[in-house]
């Protein structure tokens, strides 16, 4: 499932899902993007410098420009903080 973050220090709204070996979740981040993976569930994130190939675990990050990059755990979640989902459908749970 893909979730809302915001980057520390400098404040930024990204996308973000780990990827946990299941093509359906990462899909909607990669748009018209092939998702493709390996046989040892490795999956290649297309980026700006070619490409990297994210290991279960690790977090598929797609910015505001739509530029996708690949975090692996201890990072991630140092430089990233969850956002609240405010929608009103969703308050009362």
């Amino acid at each position: 499932m893909i979730t809302r973050w915001r980057t520390r220090p400098e404040p930024r709204d990204v996308e973000a899902v780990e990827w946990l070996g299941y093509t359906e979740d990462v899909r909607p981040l990669f748009g018209e993007a092939l998702v493709e993976v390996t046989a040892d569930r490795r999956l290649f994130v297309p980026t700006l410098r070619g490409g990297r190939f994210a290991q279960l675990g690790d977090w598929i990050v797609r910015d505001a420009a739509g530029e996708l990059s690949v975090w692996q755990e201890p990072g991630f979640h140092a430089y990233h903080e969850p956002l609240q989902d405010t929608r009103p459908d969703l308050m009362s749970l």
